[in-house]
């Protein structure tokens, strides 16, 4: 008996840690420094970037809205899905 509530309880455990954590995949390597791979839905998300001087980096994550926190740091709070986090360069040259 008391065993089988322990497996019980490993399991329920094993099935919270599955559906609790989602998979981060990320886009535009070479513009994002460091990014987890997978988080914990409602914590905090930190990006970091490369700094950039002759424009601005627009960092988007599928499904929540991200924040910017300095110039080379970015952040979201981890939703129930798992997402993409995208960096794309922006110019300031506007053609001139």
């Amino acid at each position: 008996m008391k065993r089988a509530v322990i497996i019980i309880l490993v399991l329920l455990l094993a099935v919270f840690a599955l559906t609790s954590v989602r998979f981060i995949r990320i886009g535009e390597t070479h513009l994002i420094v460091s990014c987890p791979r997978i988080a914990v839905v409602g914590s905090t998300v930190n990006v970091r970037t490369v700094c950039v001087t002759d424009g601005w980096l627009d960092v988007s994550c599928s499904g929540a809205d991200v924040e910017a926190v300095q110039e080379d740091l970015f952040r979201f709070i981890m939703p129930r899905r798992n997402v993409r986090v995208r960096a794309r360069f922006v110019s300031d040259d506007f053609g001139a």
